[in-house]
């Protein structure tokens, strides 16, 4: 009997403590407490939200109770659906069919998504100078949209493109068709420009995007790291896709850890070069087929006076250029300007007049078979060599030259194939 009623007692006792700490005020924190971990990922605390989908059409009206439905129960502009404050983080943004006339800014990491595609929703400038798309938040992704129209010129600091990613990260531009613009860039991903010092656009994608050109300026222009350029179609621009750095004075940041991969290129009245890479270290370039540029296919330099900026070596190093079909032109790759440690492989180039692969200190092509450049100030000949390079199998028919080397050293060539191409001329001066 006093065993029994000692362990009602503890029973007893079990559930007191149950309830107490099933309270309902106990139980909200716990499970505040579980949902605020939850959600801290990497220090960030990401606010507690579903996705919802917004609407935009030509027919639908801005105010606070349009855009939950589609045609007349849709907001009417694409600036005003951004702007709207019931739109936050993580919201999609579903634009219908048509033609609008705006100027947007984006500082909210949405999605701004075509339900039609390119082909039947238009984007154009309302101020053709301006920036037409200005992206200034993380994880944004413009998808499906014509941007046409934009006038905005050489500014400085790539702010001539007509879509900008402005130093952000995380940030897809795909599926987009980009045409009758005449600014610096139809798309620029940069940064360390006057209003975001050493701040630059990292781990952004631009895929499936067609972009014709008018003849002038860049396709793709990138000035940050661990970016991905993929499957793109870029068609009569000066240079197709250009890994830039060195602006102001004093900067000291590489565009490193970027991929180029799958896109196609071809002339139209004007391609100078495919792809290009200034200062880049460890970028990957393949799966390209560059048709027809004037210089050549891939060319690779550093900055015009060769000056260090502290201990930061501005020369191009430890690249892969693999895989990559490139026709016609002067050149097929060109390395210049102290280019060094490059790994060059399965690469097929055909009909360029000067060479293949080509290694020259000079970024200049009237000086490929000429004495030390003119042009180039500040460094000795010994840091411009190209050197430490590994060139293999890849496929070089109907050129000029093979491979040709202007003052390279240390550059190891095994399996590669030459069909009516002189074999290899290496000259060091």
């Amino acid at each position: 009997m006093f065993f029994e009623r000692t362990k009602r007692k503890r029973l007893n006792s079990d559930a007191e403590k149950a309830r107490k700490l099933l309270s309902p005020r106990k139980t909200f924190s716990v499970l505040l407490l579980v949902m605020l971990l939850s959600i801290a990922v990497a220090g960030t605390v990401i606010p507690v939200h579903g996705a919802s989908t917004w609407y935009v059409d030509p027919s639908g009206t801005n105010d606070g109770f349009h855009g939950t439905g589609t045609g007349t129960g849709a907001l009417k502009t694409l600036q005003y659906a951004i702007d709207d404050s019931r739109v936050v983080v993580g919201d999609m943004i579903q634009v219908a069919t048509g033609t609008y006339t705006e100027n947007l800014v984006i500082n909210k990491g949405i999605t701004l998504k075509s339900s039609g595609g390119a082909g039947s929703t238009t984007i154009n400038p309302a101020v053709t100078s301006d920036l037409l798309i200005d992206i200034k938040a993380n994880y944004v992704t413009v998808d499906g949209f014509t941007v046409s129209g934009h006038t905005g010129g050489d500014k400085p600091f790539g702010q001539g493109a007509a879509i900008f990613v402005r130093g952000v990260d995380h940030c897809t531009i795909k599926n987009n068709i980009l045409t009758g613009n005449t600014g610096e860039s139809d798309i620029g991903l940069f940064g360390g420009c006057n209003d975001m010092p050493g701040v630059y656009p990292d781990y952004n994608t631009v895929y499936n995007n067609v972009i014709y050109g008018g003849g002038k300026g860049y396709g793709i222009k990138v000035k940050g790291s661990h970016n991905t350029i993929d499957s793109n179609t870029l068609y009569n621009l000066d240079e197709a896709i250009a890994l830039w750095s060195l602006e102001p004075p004093g900067e000291n940041t590489s565009p490193d850890y970027n991929t180029i991969s799958n896109n196609v290129i071809s002339a139209g009245s004007k391609l100078n070069k495919g792809i290009s890479i200034k200062t880049g270290h460890h970028t990957t370039v393949t799966g390209n087929t560059i048709t027809s540029a004037v210089w050549c296919g891939i060319f690779v330099y550093s900055d015009s006076k060769m000056k260090t900026e502290g201990d930061f070596d501005i020369r191009p190093a430890y690249c892969t250029i693999s895989g990559n079909t490139i026709t016609g032109g002067e050149a097929g790759i060109v390395l210049t300007e102290g280019a060094n440690h490059f790994t060059i492989s399965g690469n097929t180039i055909s009909g360029t007049s000067v060479a293949g692969i080509l290694g020259s200190v000079s970024r200049w092509p009237e000086d490929w078979t000429a004495s030390p450049s003119s042009y180039l100030q500040g460094a000795p000949q010994a840091y411009l060599q190209i050197t430490d390079h590994t060139i293999s199998g890849n496929t070089i028919s109907n050129c000029g030259h093979g491979v040709a080397m202007q003052y390279g050293d240390r550059n190891t060539l095994t399996g590669n194939t030459y069909v009516f191409s002189f074999f290899v001329l290496v000259s060091r001066g």
